[in-house]
């Protein structure tokens, strides 16, 4: 059985979107990009499989248009993938993350 993503042949795009922050927030984009018959507009997110038929009704209410939505997204801080918007970008990252008084507290003793 073949990709469902390859449904109108090798040469659709397939793009894959973000929805909580993303698609939820640019419902006009993501619309554009389906109209485009070139794209396969899948809906990618973090929420778990129990919400995917409140998800659905939610890209309903919002006029969001998808061809497939991917549910259970692994949960990340950054992505780092060679398929990225403009190329593949290594972030530089060289602090761990912490919370803003940990962070509050350690600018603060480097300046002493």
């Amino acid at each position: 059985m073949g990709s469902p993503f390859f449904i109108g042949g090798n040469d659709m795009r397939v793009i894959a979107i973000d929805y909580d922050g993303t698609a939820s927030d640019h419902p006009k984009k993501v619309n554009a990009l389906y109209d485009n018959q070139a794209n396969f507009i899948v809906i990618n997110t973090a929420r778990p499989e129990y919400l995917r038929e409140e998800t659905k009704k939610e890209l309903k209410e919002l006029g969001i248009k998808y061809h497939a939505l991917n549910m259970e997204k692994i949960r990340a801080d950054i992505y780092i993938d060679d398929k990225n918007c403009g190329g593949l970008r290594w972030p530089k990252i060289v602090k761990p993350k912490y919370s803003s008084s940990q962070e509050d507290s350690t600018a603060t003793s480097s300046k002493e």
